[in-house]
């Protein structure tokens, strides 16, 4: 699993998720619903499965336990 809570264009998510097969998960963050909408960009065609989700870094607690991850 690789954490980037704030995601933006999803360079460095892109990285992380680079090393994950594809049970994954890669989840990303961010505010900006732009930043979220580049991050798809970049993010695809990775194996990993990845999740974006808008919402804060302070929010992580409850990203991760809608997504269903202890």
């Amino acid at each position: 699993m690789a954490v980037d809570c704030t995601v933006g264009g999803g360079g460095h998510a892109r990285a992380e998720g680079a090393l994950l097969n594809a049970d994954g998960p890669l989840i990303g963050s961010d505010r900006d619903p732009a930043a979220l909408a580049k991050a798809q960009e970049t993010l695809a065609g990775l194996s990993a499965r990845v999740e974006l989700v808008h919402g804060s870094y302070s929010d992580f607690s409850r990203i991760v336990h809608n997504l269903g991850i202890e």
